[in-house]
């Protein structure tokens, strides 16, 4: 593999086996996920995505835990939200509850890296909001014994536009710190094909992102690396080259909106390179430097059901 696509893939999947349409139980997708994390591939994966109500699931895994060899095991937690402030911050809390617990049994062995939060809808004004955003920062900070990156989804709908200026703007003044970033979770599909956004929805938040330096990570609908149609959605993909490729070349040629809704909407698997130097799409390329850099720091990692069929197609377009 090129070395700009080891950047590039570099802890960008996080496994989330235990969701549609693989759908898991819990036994079987942790043992997938440990089992991933002794492969060659481990350097692609990340966390392994969980509801914060079934994290008492692991409590058999204590022995595997504390014996594993790459400690501590990386958890993206899923604290659920609610209808209005009051609901969302009840749903932290209980979340923060059961975290609590979870360090209590497994220590050291265990990391929450990942807080992913869903705001409520419509979403609260600004002074409500920023006092929402605050409180949770400070919960975390208070029941996670380390820095832990913390991503809100808004709800996409004919706000849509709305909501993302509102929320990047109120991130974006929300300066990440020692406790981990604080930033904006992007859905990209599911199960039906009403539940993906648009090449202009996608790109929308993407710009507002970048040109904001609010991190972003993704999940849902990107098990494939080019856009293209599905047959079992009936829709339009979108490919984790595509969205992870234009928050990179965005950031470093400064693109306007027009030009994400381009390239994410691209797809053409030739139009996407990669070589021992760079990236390149079109005329537009980002160096190794600049890949390991955006990624770190802005374009952090999306949830996919299964961990294999990413690296899968990418081996069927040769990139591998």
């Amino acid at each position: 593999m090129k070395a700009s696509l080891n950047a590039f893939m570099h802890g960008l999947i996080d496994y989330a086996g235990l969701f549609p349409p693989s759908g898991l139980d819990m036994k079987p997708a942790f043992e997938n996920f440990l089992r991933y994390r002794n492969s060659a591939d481990a350097a692609m994966l990340s966390a392994f995505v969980i509801p914060a109500a079934r994290l008492s699931e692991l409590d058999g895994f204590t022995s595997e835990i504390k014996s594993y060899k790459h400690k501590p095991v990386p958890f993206s937690v899923l604290a659920g939200g609610g209808d209005t402030p009051s609901a969302c911050l009840s749903a932290v809390e209980k979340a923060m509850e059961q975290i609590h617990r979870f360090y209590e049994l497994h220590s050291s062995g265990v990391q929450v890296a990942v807080m992913e939060i869903r705001l409520p809808n419509p979403l609260p004004e600004k002074n409500e909001l920023s006092e929402l955003l605050t409180k949770i920062r400070s919960l975390t900070n208070s029941h996670i014994p380390n820095a832990v990156d913390m991503f809100f989804e808004p709800t996409r709908d004919e706000n849509w536009n709305q909501y993302t200026e509102t929320l990047t703007g109120m991130l974006a003044e929300l300066k990440d710190d020692n406790s981990g970033k604080t930033g904006f979770k992007l859905r990209c599909g599911g199960v039906e094909a009403h539940m993906f956004p648009t090449v202009e929805q996608a790109a929308r938040a993407l710009h507002l992102c970048v040109s904001r330096n609010v991190a972003f990570k993704a999940t849902a609908g990107l098990h494939h690396p080019v856009r293209h149609f599905n047959d079992g959605v009936n829709c339009r993909m979108h490919g984790f080259l595509n969205v992870f490729g234009s928050a990179i070349l965005g950031k470093i040629h400064q693109w306007p909106e027009e030009t994400y809704r381009k390239m994410l909407g691209d797809e053409q698997a030739s139009n996407f390179t990669f070589t021992d130097t760079g990236f390149r799409w079109g005329d537009a390329e980002a160096g190794i430097d600049h890949i390991t850099e955006i990624r770190a720091e802005l374009a952090t990692s999306y949830g996919s059901c299964s961990f294999m069929e990413p690296l899968e197609d990418l081996e069927g377009l040769g990139l591998r």
